[in-house]
């Protein structure tokens, strides 16, 4: 069963749960579904009730409720298109980070979205890294090597033998290190390989989008950004979108993310899942309208839909 699908019909679930609890507990003089808070005592957790969920709770669920059909309804007529589900933006926002989904909210026409480090700063960070955990490697293999060299020294007094092995072995030593050392700088350089450079791309993405979500370009760095080709059913509905006057977004799970660099253009990779949708107008709801590709872990992806609705009512 497809994530998204499961994730809206457990909400809706859920809200009708909620919603009958409460109009239960009123018609019988209850106190309603208790509020629980979990805190820290003597090195255990344990619940304790804070509350009760009241009539006004069934007031909310109601509107929220209207404000999810009223939205469906709105992009429905604008876009000609009946979105897959429409959702309370701040249980997407759960189910986004708890699956691994990268946000993309603000990007421009041309994917440009805002980074929390700017390019280069992050370069110089990488390079950084990698230089000492080269510079590491070879003292390690310094060390291996004065210790196999002393070794030799001692075994001398007893053959002769040791001292062409010693010294063959140390030039095969240093042959190792000179190879290294030109295969990484060839590594680092614009001819690298897909592979590498997706590497060097998934350090990015953490350091440019750390919370999982893009920034507004304005006032930050700014990078464009590049996801695979979509089928044509998907393409199409970004048009409906755009001519339609919302503001798309997108929602991809990094293998699904590459950084633009002057023309270059990764291929598109297999297995990924971008996600489209919009927000209402006062960003508390969102309509989610394509999506291709599978998730990593479909199961796993139903199971956090199922989680993330239940959390999501349950502190509301």
């Amino acid at each position: 069963m497809n994530p998204i699908l499961t994730l809206a019909e457990v909400t809706e679930e859920r809200r009708n749960q909620l919603r009958s609890s409460i109009r239960a507990s009123i018609d019988h003089n209850e106190p309603g579904e208790p509020i629980y808070q979990q805190e820290e005592l003597a090195g255990f957790t344990v619940s304790t009730v804070v509350g009760y969920k009241n009539p006004q709770q069934l007031g909310s669920l109601d509107a929220e409720e209207l404000a999810i059909r009223n939205f469906e309804a709105e992009v429905l007529s604008k876009t000609g298109t009946m979105p897959l589900a429409t959702l309370p933006a701040k249980l997407w926002q759960d189910f986004c980070l708890a699956c691994g989904l990268y946000r993309f909210e603000n990007m421009d026409a041309q994917g440009r979205t805002g980074i929390l480090f700017r390019h280069d700063e992050f370069e110089k960070k990488l390079l950084y890294s990698q230089r000492m955990e080269d510079t590491a490697t070879k003292i390690t293999i310094i060390l291996m090597l004065l210790s196999f060299v002393g070794t030799c020294v001692l075994r001398l007094q007893k053959s002769a033998i040791w001292l062409p092995v010693g010294i063959l072995t140390i030039l095969c030593v240093i042959t190792l290190i000179v190879l290294d050392s030109k295969k990484a700088s060839k590594l680092r350089s614009n001819s690298v390989h897909e592979q590498q450079r997706r590497l060097w791309e998934q350090k990015r993405l953490k350091n440019y989008w750390p919370n999982l979500f893009d920034y507004p370009v304005n006032g930050n760095a700014s990078v464009i950004v590049h996801f695979p080709t979509p089928p044509q059913e998907f393409g199409n509905r970004l048009l409906a979108v755009q001519r339609a006057d919302y503001h798309a977004c997108v929602a991809v799970t990094p293998d699904a993310i590459s950084i633009v660099e002057g023309s270059y253009r990764p291929d598109a990779e297999p297995n990924v899942e971008p996600v489209l949708y919009v927000r209402s107008a006062d960003g508390a709801t969102v309509s989610l309208l394509a999506q291709f590709g599978d998730f990593p872990n479909e199961q796993a992806a139903i199971t956090m839909a199922q989680k993330c609705a239940e959390r999501y009512y349950a502190n509301l």
